[in-house]
């Protein structure tokens, strides 16, 4: 197995919060606390309830509804969520088929999703989607192709290390957009870019992937 690979996974799955770790959850979601991203949308979000699209463990916003005293909800195609989480409103869905009503949240979060999205999926209908089923906006925390990526070899990365992060759910990598192709797809819904954030700039290793957090509100905010 590729070094970094290996080395990545154990990171993740100290600071995501495996259930493999042999460190108790509140060490983890401290760690959770302390990243850029995390920070950056604790900021943004000042309401009542929020939506995890893409959940995985779920601990990120189990953390934010934590700090902030918002109600969370959380959906994924499988169910892998930390025991800790288990507790809060969730539902098997995924992002093309948003099983919720109408301004039902007032944020939606999105991370690390986009890139698994299946091309024969309408990427626009989906940003339709998330504007439908928030009152504020919708907070997008993504992986980002730049000049110089490889994408084959950032796909093979990236499909590598999910298969070690969550082996009983291996996540497909179809493409990577960019910066510029997130930006049109909010500005095509009629959501304002609010926030754009580069908090991670790519290395060799990761093949200069990227990664970008954006707030989009809606009009109406």
């Amino acid at each position: 197995m590729n070094f970094w690979i290996l080395l990545e996974s154990k990171i993740y799955k100290y600071n995501l919060g495996s259930s493999i770790v042999d460190r108790d959850t509140e060490k983890v979601i401290e760690s959770i606390r302390k990243k850029p991203y995390f920070i950056a949308v604790r900021d943004i979000i000042d309401v009542n309830s929020l939506l995890d699209i893409g959940c995985g463990n779920g601990l990120v916003t189990y953390a934010l509804g934590l700090d902030k005293g918002i109600e969370i909800s959380q959906c994924d195609i499988k169910d892998t969520r930390h025991p800790t989480v288990l507790q809060l409103p969730f539902q098997l869905a995924s992002i093309d088929k948003l099983p919720y009503g109408s301004e039902e949240f007032d944020y939606a979060y999105v991370q690390f999703v986009l890139h698994h999205i299946n091309p024969e999926s309408d990427i626009g209908e989906i940003f339709n989607g998330l504007k439908r089923v928030v009152k504020k906006g919708i907070i997008i925390h993504e992986e980002i192709a730049t000049p110089k990526t490889d994408l084959a070899r950032a796909r093979s990365y990236d499909e590598e290390m999910n298969r070690q992060f969550q082996p009983e759910n291996p996540l497909e990598v179809f493409r990577y957009y960019t910066r510029e192709e997130i930006e049109n797809l909010g500005k095509d819904s009629g959501l304002n870019l609010e926030r754009h954030l580069v908090l991670k700039k790519g290395t060799e290793r990761d093949d200069f992937l990227q990664k970008h957090l954006f707030y989009f509100a809606r009009d109406n905010c």
